[in-house]
């Protein structure tokens, strides 16, 4: 990674219907990553982007992913997100007793791991 800032966009809110059309704008715009918030109704009570969206989502741009999991356990659910080289993955350090585990799993996958505070619980 740079030491410039970068443009992440959020999917979260966006149509799945027009994610297409909006893809290819985000590419001819040179956007570089696309975040992604994975959510579990478990560590989190509302419901993101479940793995098989993000795996079709993949299938249509070559931007990388931010992928940010707000998830308990997370270790348990990486293998589902195929997660690629250039990709970001953020998880919470109090959803998992293992977080230096999940880094070095994340590492190995070739994406830059990230670990996200959630002040509330510090």
């Amino acid at each position: 990674m740079n030491d410039n800032p970068m443009i992440s966009a959020s999917l979260l809110c966006a149509n799945v219907f027009e994610l297409p059309f909006f893809l290819k704008i985000m590419e001819k715009n040179n956007v570089e990553y696309l975040h992604m918030d994975v959510f579990d109704g478990h560590f989190v009570k509302n419901l993101g982007f479940p793995p098989n969206i993000l795996q079709n989502i993949r299938k249509i741009t070559t931007i990388p992913f931010d992928i940010h999991l707000c998830v308990s356990d997370p270790e348990n659910m990486l293998h589902l997100f195929d997660i690629m080289e250039k990709d970001i993955v953020s998880v919470h350090v109090e959803a998992t007793p293992h977080i230096q585990r999940v880094l070095q799993m994340i590492k190995a996958a070739g994406a830059y791991s990230c670990v996200a505070l959630n002040p509330e619980h510090l």
